[in-house]
């Protein structure tokens, strides 16, 4: 897991890189390999600590600047198909084995209807400095976390909630979602945190923040719909398309410049033998 964080200035003071520092070294527990950080102009700062999976070296290290400084990208978790990806964009001259350098050529190829490509568990933020606005996406299903909230006229986000207190946000508890968990024991089942002020992206959403501080939160895939319109398979069909998704799944997620471990719970069910086997 890596981690990334942000400010940006809608109408407050100006973004400082010590700011964003702090930020960022408060989660330096989710990336040990590497951590950067940039400022453009005060409007915006964007923080990473890179836990590196793929191209282990300098090339990889984020934030990530395209070669015309248009945009900037920090990325949370992994694109699994990333090299297919490679093969339908314009875009030849690669200097990274990355998905984040995949991402960043997508998005600035096909906006933010890149999204349809991704196969992963993702979060990132794209700071565009033509349309001069700030990004913020979340996997289909919310594997990743990803948080934000406004303060003053500047709009945090961030990996983690702490993240946000080392930059100067207030730290008032939201006692109303404490006592959801503590009596009730929900958590996630809604965007609230347990701090006022601070909320999750929802899975499958992304929210565009413009100079002007006007915000677009929108769901980009919806279960539900794709369900309701598949056809009717039989339970044979059924079984021999689940096996087929699952060896790919499998052979998807052992990319990796890292070693590659499988961990299991105690009651895994028929998921531990079946993931062994293949």
């Amino acid at each position: 897991m890596c981690g990334i964080v942000g400010i940006l200035n809608i109408g407050g003071q100006s973004v400082r890189l010590s700011e964003i520092e702090r930020m960022r070294d408060s989660l330096a527990h989710r990336g040990p390999n590497a951590a950067g950080a940039v400022c453009d102009k005060g409007r915006v700062g964007l923080g990473h600590r890179r836990l590196a999976i793929f191209d282990l070296s300098d090339a990889g290290v984020q934030p990530m600047i395209s070669p015309d400084s248009y945009h900037i990208i920090i990325f949370n978790g992994e694109i699994y198909n990333w090299p297919e990806i490679r093969k339908f964009l314009k875009n030849r001259k690669w200097s990274s084995r990355t998905d984040t350098e995949t991402i960043l050529h997508a998005y600035k190829e096909r906006g933010i209807e890149c999204l349809r490509l991704f196969n992963g568990m993702f979060a990132f933020a794209v700071w565009d400095k033509c349309k001069k606005r700030l990004i913020l996406v979340r996997d289909r299903i919310g594997i990743k976390p990803l948080y934000y909230g406004m303060h003053k006229g500047r709009l945090y986000f961030g990996s983690e909630t702490k993240a946000f207190f080392a930059a100067g946000f207030p730290k008032i508890p939201d006692y109303e979602a404490i006592y959801d968990f503590v009596r009730r024991g929900l958590i996630d089942h809604d965007n609230k945190t347990f701090f006022k002020g601070i909320v999750s992206l929802e899975a499958a959403h992304y929210l565009i923040i413009d100079a002007d501080g006007s915000q677009s939160n929108r769901c980009y895939w919806d279960l539900a719909k794709i369900v309701l319109g598949s056809s009717e398979i039989s339970m044979r069909d059924a079984i021999q398309e689940y096996k087929k998704l699952l060896k790919d799944s499998i052979r998807l997620c052992m990319r990796s410049d890292v070693p590659v471990g499988l961990f299991f719970k105690r009651r895994s069910g028929f998921f531990h033998p079946c993931l062994r086997y293949r």
